[in-house]
C-alpha cells in the first residue's frame, strides 16, 4: 500500500513539475471521457432505460404492415378488425389495450384552451400496472356508446388547473363543448408512451384521458384502425406473438385497409418492445454516435500513449538508476501505470464534470421530436461509465510506455548520458500515430457521409415555395359544424387578403407540416383497367379555398388554379398532382377538362359533377424523406366543406410579424377558436430535419475532435523527435543539407506514418460505413465524394501539423545544435 501511495505522490509531483505535459494529457483525457459519458447518457436513456411500468420487459407495441407497400398514414397502426379478433382470442398475449392521441379544446367562461390528450381503452391503465392517485380509472361501462362522458386528469394538469384540489373528483370539465365528469387523477410521474399522435413536432405533455372503445362500424367504406399496446404472457417470444397476430390479420375482413397500409403482399403483424418501437427512427443515428465516441476514445488513448512514450524517453536515466538500485521490472511497470492512471482519473473527473453539464443541456439542444429525451440524465451508471472510460484510457495509454520504459538498456544510458531509448521507441510512436490517423479518417468519412446525406435531404424539391409563408392551425370547438368551420375559414381568408403586406392567403384542411392527413379511396367513373375492372383510386385529399395554391407557392404544370367563381359553381373544381395524373390518367389525354359525375357520391352526392381544372407539381405534405403520393385538391363550396382549418399566408416581409394580426383576426371572427402551430413554414421545414441535423453536427464535432487530437499528436511526436535529433540535424546541415531538405525529411517521415494509417482507416471505413446505410438519405455508404474528401482533409491537416515543427527545427543555428550536444 505504501508503494502505491509513493507512486501516486510521484505522479502528482510529475504533473506539478511538467505542467505543459500534464495540461496536454488532462485535456486529452477530459475530452475523451466527457464525450463518452455524454453519448452514453443519451444512448442509454433513449435506447436502453426501461420504461417506468410494471414488468416493462413484457410490454410491447403492436402494428401491421403490408410488405412492399407505401403506407399512406404514418405511424404504427393496427386495423380495427385485427385488434378485435386478436384481443378476443389471444394465446400469446396476457392483455391488450388501444389508444389514440388527439387535441382537445377545454372551454371556460373566459377562454378556450387547447390541450393534448389521449383516448384509451379501459384496459390500458391495468395493463401498465398503474393505480390512480385520486378517484378511479375507466371501467368497461365508461367506454360503451351512450355512456356518460368522463375524464381522467394527468397529475400535472390537476396541479396546474385545479391547484391540487382534493375535491376535484366529481367536478365537471367542458371538453369540446361536452360536459365531462372528472372521475380520477393519474399518479405523479406517470408518462404515457404516446409518441405517434399525428404529425406533431412538440413535446406537449398529456393533460387528460378519455375512454375509447374499438368497436366495429357498419359500412365497408369506413377506415378502421387504432394504435395498440399489449403485455406478453410469461416466456412468450416476440416471434410467437407476431405469428399469432399475422394469422388473425389474414383471417379477418379488413375493408379499406389499403388506404392506411398501402397495397402490398400479405399482411404481417409486428411486435416490438415499447422502447424499440419508440426509438426506431433514431436508433441508427445513435448507434453511429456510439461507434464514433468509441473511435474518439481510441484516438485519445493513442495520443496519450504517445505523450507518455515521449515523456518516458526523457526519464530513461531516472528509470535506469532506479533499476540499478534494485527496483524490479514489475515495480517500474507499476509506477509508470499508476502515473498514467492518476493523470487519467484526474482528467476523467474533469471530463465527468463537463459531461454532466452537457448531458443536462441535451433536452434543450435535442430536436423537439426526439423520443424519450426526458429519460436522458445523470445517474450512477453515468458516473460509472465515466470512471470506467478514464481507467480504460489510463490503462491502454500507459501499458505500452510502461513496458517500453521498464526494459531500457541500463549500461548505455549511464555511460553515454543519452536521454532517448532510441529508434525502437520512435517506431512505437509511429505505430500510434498511424492508429490515430486510421481512427480519425473513419470518423471523417462518417461525418462526410452524414453531411452529404443532410444536404441531399434539405435539397429535396418540396413542390412548393416555403419562403415568406406563415401557416397556422385554427381549431373551433368540436361541436361546430363543417359548414360553420368553412364559413369561418373564408371570413378569415378574406380579411387576411385585404391586410397590407399580404400577397396571397388561403385555407385548407391539409397543409405541409399541419396536424391532419386525409386519404381517400374512390372509384373513377368511366375509367377501367384493361380487363374492364373499374379503377379504384387512392390519394391524399384536401379541401382548399381559392388563394391556397398561390399562398403556398404550388407550381402549376397544366390548366389553371382555383378561383373565386369555383366557390359557387354547380360543379366542383379540383386540382390533381402530377403523380395522380400519371397513375390514373393513362390514356394519353390531358388531365385538364376531365369531368366525373358521382366521383364522391357519399360525400358530394351522386349528382355532383367534378371537373379537373389544373395539374400541379407533386407536394410533400410532411417528411422530406417521404415518398411522393397521388393527391387531389377540391375547391371549397357546396358540400365540400373544410373540417379542420389550416391558414396559409404569403407575405412580402417576415412572416412572423404577421402572427399577431392572424391571432387578432381569428379572435374577431371566431372568439371560441384557438390558434396553434403558428409559424413560418421555413421554420417548420427546418424543424422537420432537426434530428439528422443534430446527428450530423454531433458526429462532425467528434470527427473534428479526432482530427485535432491526431494533428496535435503528430505535431507533438515530431517536435519531440526533432529535439532528440538536434545533433543529427546539425550534422546533416553541416554536410550541405539545405533547410528545404530538412523540412522535406521531417514532413516525409510524418506523412509516412499518417499515410499508412490513412490506408488502414479507409479499409476500415469501407467495412464500418455499411452499418450506416439506414441513417443515410440519397447517399450510398461508399459515396465517392465522402471517401475522397475525408482523406484529403486529413492529409492537409497532417501537412500543416508536420510543417510547424519542421520549420521550427530549421529556424536555429546548426552550430549551436552541435555545441549543445
Amino acid at each position: 500500500m505504501s508503494g502505491l501511495v509513493r507512486d501516486v505522490t510521484c505522479a502528482l509531483r510529475l504533473m506539478s513539475s511538467h505542467r505543459g505535459f500534464a495540461a496536454a494529457a488532462l485535456i486529452t483525457v477530459a475530452l475523451a471521457v466527457g464525450g463518452t459519458s455524454v453519448v452514453f447518457g443519451v444512448v442509454y436513456g433513449v435506447l436502453f432505460r426501461p420504461p417506468p411500468y410494471q414488468d416493462s420487459e413484457r410490454l410491447v407495441r403492436l402494428w401491421e404492415v403490408h410488405p412492399g407497400a407505401q403506407q399512406s398514414i404514418p405511424g404504427s397502426k393496427l386495423s380495427g378488425p385485427t385488434y378485435r379478433a386478436w384481443s378476443a382470442s389471444a394465446d400469446t398475449i396476457q392483455d391488450m389495450a388501444a389508444f389514440g392521441g388527439r387535441d382537445y379544446t377545454i372551454t371556460t367562461a373566459d377562454r378556450a384552451q387547447r390541450v393534448r390528450g389521449t383516448r384509451v381503452t379501459p384496459a390500458l391503465f391495468r395493463l401498465l400496472g398503474v393505480s390512480p392517485h385520486r378517484g378511479r380509472f375507466f371501467g368497461e361501462a365508461d367506454a360503451q356508446p351512450g355512456a356518460p362522458a368522463v375524464v381522467v386528469l394527468s397529475d400535472g394538469f390537476w396541479r396546474d388547473r385545479f391547484g391540487t384540489d382534493p375535491d376535484v373528483i366529481g367536478r365537471s370539465l367542458v371538453i369540446d363543448g361536452v360536459h365531462h365528469d372528472i372521475v380520477g387523477v393519474a399518479p405523479p410521474g406517470f408518462a404515457f408512451p404516446d409518441q405517434e399522435a399525428g404529425l406533431r413536432d412538440d413535446r406537449q405533455a398529456i393533460s387528460l384521458y378519455t375512454p375509447l372503445a374499438v368497436q366495429a362500424t357498419p359500412g365497408a367504406t369506413v377506415i378502421d384502425y387504432t394504435e395498440a399496446i399489449a403485455r406478453l404472457k410469461p416466456r412468450v417470444t416476440v416471434a410467437q406473438a407476431e405469428a399469432e397476430g399475422s394469422a388473425h390479420a389474414r383471417a379477418v375482413d379488413r375493408p379499406m385497409a389499403d388506404l392506411v397500409f398501402g397495397k402490398g403482399s400479405a399482411v404481417e403483424a409486428r411486435v416490438r418492445s415499447l422502447v424499440d418501437q419508440m426509438t426506431m427512427g433514431v436508433r441508427p443515428a445513435l448507434e453511429v454516435l456510439a461507434a464514433a465516441v468509441t473511435l474518439v476514445l481510441l484516438v485519445a488513448c493513442a495520443n496519450l500513449a504517445n505523450l507518455f512514450l515521449s515523456r518516458g524517453s526523457d526519464r530513461v536515466r531516472e528509470l535506469t538508476v532506479r533499476s540499478a538500485l534494485g527496483a524490479s521490472r514489475s515495480r517500474l511497470v507499476q509506477q509508470l501505470v499508476v502515473e498514467s492512471l492518476v493523470i487519467s482519473l484526474i482528467g476523467g473527473a474533469l471530463g465527468l464534470l463537463a459531461g454532466w453539464v452537457l448531458t443536462a443541456a441535451i433536452p434543450a439542444l435535442a430536436p423537439q421530436d426526439f423520443p424519450r429525451v426526458d429519460q436522458i440524465g445523470v445517474d450512477g451508471r453515468f458516473v460509472a461509465v465515466a470512471a470506467f472510460a478514464a481507467v480504460v484510457v489510463g490503462m491502454l495509454s500507459g501499458i505500452v510506455p510502461a513496458i517500453r520504459g521498464s526494459r531500457a538498456e541500463l549500461a548505455m544510458p549511464l555511460r553515454s548520458g543519452a536521454r532517448s531509448v532510441g529508434t525502437p521507441g520512435r517506431r512505437v510512436r509511429r505505430v500510434l500515430l498511424g492508429l490515430e490517423a486510421a481512427f480519425a479518417v473513419v470518423l471523417l468519412v462518417g461525418a462526410c457521409l452524414l453531411a452529404r446525406s443532410f444536404v441531399a435531404l434539405v435539397s429535396v424539391d418540396t413542390g412548393y415555395d416555403p419562403a415568406g409563408v406563415l401557416t397556422a392551425d385554427v381549431r373551433l370547438p368540436d361541436d361546430e359544424t363543417e359548414a360553420n368551420t368553412s364559413h369561418v375559414a373564408l371570413a378569415i381568408v378574406e380579411r387576411l387578403g385585404a391586410t397590407p403586406g399580404v400577397r396571397a392567403a388561403g385555407a385548407g384542411d391539409m397543409a405541409p407540416f399541419g396536424s391532419m392527413l386525409s386519404r381517400f379511396g374512390f372509384r373513377l367513373p368511366g375509367i377501367s383497367d384493361a380487363d374492364g375492372t373499374p379503377v379504384i383510386a387512392t390519394s391524399l385529399r384536401a379541401v382548399i379555398t381559392p388563394g391556397y395554391a398561390e399562398a403556398l407557392g404550388m407550381r402549376l404544370k397544366e390548366g389553371r388554379l382555383l378561383r373565386a367563381g369555383d366557390l359557387t359553381s354547380a360543379s366542383r373544381a379540383i386540382l390533381v398532382n402530377a403523380s395522380f395524373a400519371k397513375t390514373y390518367f393513362t390514356d394519353g389525354r390531358s388531365a385538364v377538362g376531365r369531368r366525373f359525375a358521382g366521383l364522391f357520391p357519399r360525400w358530394l352526392g351522386p349528382d355532383t359533377v367534378v371537373e379537373v381544372v389544373g395539374v400541379v407539381d407533386d407536394m410533400l405534405p410532411a417528411d422530406l424523406d417521404g415518398q411522393r403520393q397521388a393527391q387531389i385538391f377540391v375547391s371549397q363550396g357546396g358540400k365540400a366543406q373544410i373540417g379542420h382549418v389550416t391558414l396559409v399566408v404569403r407575405t412580402d416581409g417576415d412572416p412572423s410579424a404577421l402572427a399577431p394580426v392572424v391571432q387578432s383576426l381569428v379572435r374577431q371572427v371566431a372568439p371560441g377558436a384557438t390558434v396553434e402551430r403558428m409559424g413560418p413554414l421555413v421554420t417548420k421545414l427546418s424543424g422537420s430535419v432537426a434530428a439528422p441535423r443534430f446527428t450530423t453536427a454531433v458526429l462532425t464535432s467528434f470527427a473534428m475532435l479526432a482530427l485535432a487530437l491526431a494533428a496535435t499528436g503528430l505535431s507533438g511526436a515530431l517536435s519531440y523527435d526533432i529535439a532528440q535529433r538536434r545533433r543529427e540535424i546539425g550534422v546533416r546541415t553541416a554536410l550541405g543539407a539545405t533547410r528545404g531538405d530538412v523540412v522535406r525529411m521531417i514532413v516525409r517521415e510524418g506523412l509516412t506514418a499518417t499515410g499508412v494509417g490513412l490506408v488502414a482507416g479507409m479499409l476500415l471505413a469501407i467495412l464500418l460505413t455499411r452499418a450506416m446505410a439506414s441513417a443515410l438519405f440519397g447517399v450510398t455508404p461508399l459515396d465517392v465524394v465522402a471517401f475522397s474528401a475525408a482523406p484529403l482533409l486529413l492529409l492537409v491537416v497532417a501537412c500543416v501539423a508536420c510543417l510547424i515543427p519542421a520549420r521550427r527545427a530549421v529556424a536555429g543555428d546548426p552550430v549551436d545544435a552541435l555545441r549543445a550536444e
